[in-house]
């Protein structure tokens, strides 16, 4: 079955606090930060299993471990000054985010090493002030990739 499923939610309900909440597909392997976003869709044959992580963020992400490199979403996109890149990791291991423009030119990159699970890196304002147009962002490690778009208003 191929139907879109849209569940939504309010998150400014969720209160002033320090605490994470996070949707987890199982299926895709896919956190949804759901203190920063109030939906989510799915194709029902694709998806059928979810958790919900709420509690001390090292705690929610120790729990949202995903068998592989997983490349969940840039956003805001469009972006204007500031923009999240998340992603989850199968292993400790060394991670490349970057930044390439559609001549295949690098505009920005970092790299560190991530403990296993769940991570958001933001990409520098300086950068996101002086780079416009169509980006990939890419995130890869020793052995996976995986790619995006950005658009930079």
């Amino acid at each position: 079955d191929d139907e879109l499923i849209a569940v939504e939610w309010d998150n400014s309900s969720f209160g002033d606090n320090s605490k994470t909440l996070m949707l987890w597909d199982e299926e895709l392997q896919l956190g949804i930060d759901m203190r920063k976003v109030n939906r989510y869709e799915y194709v029902r044959s694709l998806s059928r299993r979810f958790k919900v992580f709420f509690g001390e963020t090292a705690d929610v992400l120790d729990r949202a471990v995903p068998n592989r490199l997983v490349f969940h979403n840039v956003y805001p996109n469009p972006a204007s000054h500031e923009a999240t890149v998340a992603f989850s990791t199968p292993s400790e291991g060394m991670v490349h985010v970057e930044l390439i423009d559609m001549m295949g030119r690098l505009q920005w990159s970092m790299a560190g090493s991530f403990n296993k699970g769940f991570h958001q890196v933001e990409l520098p304002a300086s950068v996101m002030a002086v780079t416009h147009g169509m980006m990939i962002v890419q995130v890869r490690t020793a052995t996976e990739s995986s790619q995006k778009r950005l658009k930079i208003k």
